[in-house]
């Protein structure tokens, strides 16, 4: 969703290019309808966007969702492996987000995200040439019942919060985590729009960035919501960080113009405390958002009612 790139890759050139995540996207559909341990697989996210103006730029990556043989998961695991190694050898440096799941997961309940599933479903029915066999056959695709999505939503930024929490006192930079911060603001609006519906004026798609940032705004403006605690902070936080990814963005164009190196990490080292503890604000200022009774409280005190 938005590729962190560390100052070794960008001096190295090893960033994506145009042209480079259909390449990466054709190499693993390859390997995905010839390997007998890939049970099916899709992409889906901006690669498979059928709309140009939601399609792949430099920060990113290639999503794909792999089910795999549970009896022989290496085999699997082994030929993406390669795969990604032939991908670095030919220049092409894209990179996967994978989402990996056995064959036999729907007898395990709770091993997957419903709302990712949801999610999903709508996604790769718009782009079947992305799809090998049938990944949801493996999920369980069942509505998710409003105590259900509460769960998972408060799930979500439990584990969100203690990720940032940790990285906040790392003095080393891991840049996965710090993709995870950059791109939180737009990740937690997924989770929290399926809840929180009566406050949201226009749906937006779910792969449509600018959509979620307006959906977030919409719901913490909303009179009835704008006065929980949590929400002024969690307003706050989501612009801060909004405004951080772009700024990510306008240093990385600049760095590979330019290829002043030292430069963009100055720009990183300077931020990247406040990035980690944004984050972690954002996450607490939902979870007070959610956790108020008068939005999920007792029968008759909602404000959902």
């Amino acid at each position: 969703m938005g590729v962190f790139y560390t100052h070794e890759e960008v001096s190295k050139g090893h960033v994506a290019q145009p042209g480079s995540h259909r390449q990466l996207a054709g190499m693993v559909l390859g390997v995905a309808h010839r390997h007998p341990d890939i049970v099916a697989a899709a992409l889906y996210g901006s690669t498979a966007s059928l709309d140009p103006r939601m399609g792949p730029t430099t920060r990113s990556d290639v999503d794909w969702v792999v089910i795999y043989n549970d009896k022989n998961p290496i085999g699997a695991f082994t030929a993406i492996r390669e795969i990604k190694q032939q991908a670095e050898e030919v220049g092409c440096y894209a990179r996967l987000e994978e989402h990996y799941e056995s064959d036999n997961m729907y007898g395990q309940p709770g091993q997957i995200d419903k709302q990712y599933i949801q999610h999903f479903a709508r996604v790769i029915q718009r782009s079947p040439a992305m799809v090998v066999g049938d990944p949801l056959a493996y999920m369980d695709t069942t509505p998710m019942t409003r105590g259900e999505l509460l769960f998972s939503v408060r799930q979500f930024l439990s584990a969100k919060a203690g990720k940032f929490a940790l990285a906040s006192t790392s003095r080393e930079l891991d840049p996965k985590v710090a993709q995870r911060a950059l791109e939180l603001p737009v990740a937690i609006t997924r989770k929290v729009k399926q809840v929180l519906e009566p406050f949201i004026p226009e749906d937006f798609d779910t792969e449509d960035k600018r959509g979620m940032h307006l959906t977030a705004k919409a719901i913490l403006l909303h009179p009835d919501i704008a006065r929980l605690p949590g929400a002024h902070d969690a307003l706050e936080n989501h612009v801060k960080l909004q405004q951080f990814d772009y700024n990510y963005t306008l240093l990385l164009e600049q760095t590979l113009k330019d290829g002043d190196i030292q430069a963009y990490q100055r720009a990183i080292d300077r931020s990247r405390d406040e990035v980690f503890e944004r984050a972690f604000m954002l996450s607490k200022a939902w979870q007070r958002v959610l956790d108020d009774p008068r939005l999920v409280g007792e029968p008759g005190s909602s404000v959902l009612e």
